[in-house]
């Protein structure tokens, strides 16, 4: 028993040596950013058609705030600045710069006009040039940013390198533009503080990118995320906000000596009779993975008083095979829907709700009522952007049944709602053929949410 615990301290003091080590040497290396430069306001003109996106001219791009001309790059990896051309520098920050290389796609669109097969395109992207670069920018209009946010945040699972989607109000050309501190503030983040995972830059402030919406046509403060807050803040300086960072608190009891649990992330040990090391757990994060399979047949029915069972019916027709129903407050709907969206779930069609309401979720006062009768999935406090892209990717996961489909939409994926553990909405589901309705029970040691 003793030489089994010499050995694992010996094998985790050798981990830790070793990541310190390359810790301290890529610590001291300039980052390498890649942006995707998509469209949108950023980069438009006025035409005598109106405002159209056009490529980022050079003129802009080689200012003395975007590039330093004078950058000695012989330090720089060879197939980076032999495969990446130009290669631009931001000046010193915290005695290291960002390179970084600008990627124009070949049609550069509106926002209003991005589709799901415009996502797939980015994050295609951002898996082929993963390993080259430390951190990627998406520049996108700022109209269905939010959407492009959420989505890419479900398809790049185990990020371990930040994405920032980023754009502006006003195009960078005009004088009163917000689009160079936007671009700016988001190329210091991505390069020098690694938030590993896809976020949204907006007037001094980076949020998780499944928590916001777009809240004003005419603000720099353009966007919210109404139910978590910023990840980080720009000002002189970056401020993390680390407990913001987290995706769920770890849950505890005052009850049990077995009082932790990571739900996130296996053990890195169990000692028993013996000590068993898990190896796959001391990566601390599974290997990136992309998932580019998408199901478009989703939509949103907005409740509004006056709404016909009539209208609901005509929209839970194939081929739909997904919806996010905007319901009143905590998650109220008029008493004559219930039925025609029972129909619907029974025609296989999964049915999400979510709040009207900014702030807040829905709850168990409503769910219990009209919402459970319907068998519609309470959505908590997810955005619209946010639940819609999740049914997208989860209609589109082959490997998944439909009971663990309407689980997963229930479980905090990647930080995009609000889980109260005391105070989850149960729901039913099967357990050795018994049915059980705490978000708590275990069924054979295996969690059930």
């Amino acid at each position: 028993m003793t030489k089994i615990l010499v050995d694992v301290i010996v094998f985790l003091l050798l981990v830790i040596s070793c990541a310190a080590a390359l810790s301290d040497r890529t610590a001291n290396r300039d980052r390498v950013v890649l942006v995707l430069y998509t469209g949108g306001t950023i980069g438009m003109k006025l035409t005598p058609d109106g405002y159209r996106p056009y490529p980022l001219e050079d003129g802009i791009l080689e200012s003395e705030q975007f590039h330093n001309k004078s950058y000695d790059f012989s330090e720089t990896e060879d197939h980076i600045k032999n495969n990446y051309i130009p290669l631009l520098t931001l000046p010193f920050y915290k005695e290291k710069r960002t390179l970084y290389h600008i990627q124009q796609y070949r049609e550069l669109l509106d926002s209003s006009n991005m589709n799901m097969t415009h996502w797939i395109m980015i994050a295609k992207d951002i898996q082929k040039y993963y390993n080259d670069f430390d951190g990627f920018v998406v520049l996108h209009g700022t109209d269905t940013m939010a959407y492009t946010a959420s989505a890419l945040s479900f398809m790049l699972e185990n990020l371990t390198k930040p994405v920032i989607v980023t754009g502006s109000q006003v195009p960078i050309y005009e004088v009163m533009s917000d689009g160079s501190a936007n671009f700016h503030g988001a190329l210091v983040i991505a390069g020098h503080h690694p938030i590993n995972e896809v976020t949204l830059y907006f007037n001094h402030k980076l949020f998780r990118g499944n928590r916001v919406t777009k809240r004003s046509t005419e603000s720099f403060d353009a966007f919210e995320s109404p139910n978590h807050p910023p990840l980080a803040t720009i000002g002189i300086s970056v401020h993390v906000n680390h407990a913001g960072n987290t995706g769920i608190e770890p849950f505890k009891s005052t009850e049990s000596f077995d009082a932790f649990e990571s739900p996130n992330h296996p053990p890195l040990a169990t000692i028993g009779i013996s000590v068993h090391v898990n190896h796959a757990g001391n990566t601390g994060i599974e290997p990136f993975k992309m998932h580019t399979t998408l199901n478009e047949n989703v939509g949103v029915i907005w409740l509004y008083p006056g709404i016909t069972s009539a209208i609901v019916k005509s929209f839970l027709q194939d081929p739909i095979k997904g919806v996010v129903l905007k319901t009143f407050g905590s998650g109220n709907l008029p008493e004559h829907l219930v039925e025609e969206l029972k129909n619907g779930c029974d025609k296989g069609i999964m049915i999400v709700s979510t709040s009207q309401c900014a702030v807040g979720q829905v709850t168990d006062d409503y769910f219990g009522k009209m919402l459970k009768k319907a068998r519609v999935i309470p959505g908590a406090d997810m955005t619209t952007e946010a639940a819609l892209t999740k049914l997208s990717y989860l209609l589109g996961r082959s490997d998944l049944s439909d009971e663990e489909r309407k689980q997963m939409l229930q479980r905090n994926l990647r930080g995009e709602l609000t889980v109260k553990i005391h105070n989850a909405i149960p729901y039913q589901a099967s357990c050795n053929g018994e049915e059980f309705v705490s978000s708590k029970q275990h069924c054979n040691g295996n969690r059930k949410i």
